[in-house]
């Protein structure tokens, strides 16, 4: 996750003042592409499968768990920082270690 909120061309993306951005959806193929030998495909989330018992106890478990949907949302830069603490060894000498 670090690696990929600090790409540049992330940060190209998220900098642009053109652009509304509320996803980085629509770049991740493009810069998973750059580092990684990808096939393309539909995007699976391992959900799939269990897809009909969602629809069948989601009700339930939402009446016993109420707070359970809950996201949260963090600033990029305050993730980037606790991913990569001013201490690490990525911020020694300016260079992933």
């Amino acid at each position: 996750m670090a690696s990929f909120l600090v790409d540049p061309k992330l940060t190209e993306f998220l900098n642009d003042n053109n652009l509304k951005v509320t996803s980085t959806y629509p770049i991740k193929p493009e810069i998973y592409a750059r580092h990684f030998d990808f096939e393309k495909r539909k995007k699976f989330t391992g959900f799939e499968k269990i897809m009909h018992l969602d629809s069948k106890h989601r009700a339930h478990l939402l009446r016993l768990y109420p707070h359970s949907d809950q996201v949260a949302l963090i600033p990029i830069d305050e993730l980037i920082a606790h991913l990569y603490p001013a201490n690490s060894l990525i911020f020694s000498d300016g260079a992933a270690g």
